[in-house]
């Protein structure tokens, strides 16, 4: 996690290996162990999955509602729909996450 592809961004994109079934690989856990904002597409569920541990998913700020969203196809359209929500926005999440 000393790597620049978490000390230099803002915000990390996971796209986890599993689509089908609740299964979160070292992907989503290092942006987490790390500090950093993340957005994570997988499973149906996997945001909620991560808050069932206790993970703070920073909701207050990031828009996770693509993740209940059962047809791959929307679930991938919203996930994108809030990246670039993000980068558009992307001075606001730069001074929230220093």
């Amino acid at each position: 996690i000393l790597h620049p592809a978490y000390t230099d961004s803002y915000v990390n994109l996971v796209t986890e290996t599993i689509m089908h079934g609740l299964f979160v690989t070292e992907k989503t856990w290092k942006p987490i162990a790390s500090g950093q904002l993340f957005v994570v597409i997988g499973s149906k569920n996997t945001v909620e999955y991560l808050k069932d541990f206790g993970v703070d998913t920073f909701d207050d700020i990031i828009d996770h509602s693509y993740d209940d969203q059962k047809s791959q196809r929307v679930r991938f359209k919203m996930f994108f729909d809030e990246i670039i929500r993000i980068y558009k926005n992307k001075d606001y999440f730069i001074d929230f996450y220093k």
